[in-house]
């Protein structure tokens, strides 16, 4: 089933009386069960790219459908629902609350998204992700993978059908950012989610399905 459709997708800034095109008629479809990698280099739109698919920009033109959904036609209520309820989003740096303990992170956004009954969900969450032994824990007390770790298992507390991940290894060692993606991997494939990942780490293109690279605002098809 698609997920996640871009058709025709062009980002217009101002600057001055100067129009900068970021993204050149962009398409791009992903289906539940896909691992996608955007690739690139800075600069190039991957950000905006994301930002988009995330529901957090609006394009210039063109039309991004989530879950059958066009979301260039809706309210701001309603995109406020559509990431609260069908996106997963895995940040670099794993932006995790501080003062939150592992198990809090999740409830948390539990108790945002109005989950009822979310304890036992969330203790399933963490223990398929290894963390069931680290629930008291806080973010300073962990790995960086571990805290990546976290972060991704929070992408899940609303059962998205599409996650967004951002340089998710960027700054982990070689061993750790391989099993944070295989994880990745396992959680698109066992799961049946669309998982779209931006990156820059050719150590581990080779877990995903789909590779496309953005280069000057134009996206190509690499494999």
């Amino acid at each position: 089933m698609e997920v996640l459709n871009l058709k025709n997708i062009s980002k217009i800034y101002k600057d001055g009386n100067e129009n900068i095109e970021v993204l050149k008629d962009i398409n791009l479809s992903v289906n539940s069960g896909e691992f996608v990698a955007i690739i690139g280099p800075s600069g190039s739109g991957k950000s905006t790219f994301l930002t988009m698919a995330g529901a957090l920009l609006h394009p210039t033109s063109g039309s991004i459908v989530i879950d059958k959904e066009d979301i260039t036609k809706v309210t701001d209520k309603q995109l406020t629902n559509i990431r609260l309820n069908k996106i997963g989003f895995i940040f670099q740096n794993a932006e995790l609350i501080p003062y939150l303990s592992v198990v809090d992170q999740l409830n948390f956004i539990s108790k945002i998204a109005h989950i009822k009954e979310y304890e036992t969900n969330n203790f399933k969450i963490l223990k398929s992700v290894g963390l069931e032994k680290h629930l008291k824990k806080f973010p300073n007390q962990l790995s960086g993978g571990q805290r990546q770790r976290v972060a991704i298992a929070r992408s899940l507390v609303n059962n998205p059908t599409l996650l967004l991940a951002d340089e998710p290894t960027a700054s982990l060692d070689s061993k750790r950012g391989i099993e944070i993606v295989k994880m990745l991997q396992t959680i698109s494939h066992q799961q049946n989610k669309a998982v779209v990942m931006v990156t820059h780490d050719e150590r581990i293109l080779e877990f995903v399905d789909k590779i496309y690279k953005i280069d000057d605002g134009n996206m190509t098809q690499e494999m």
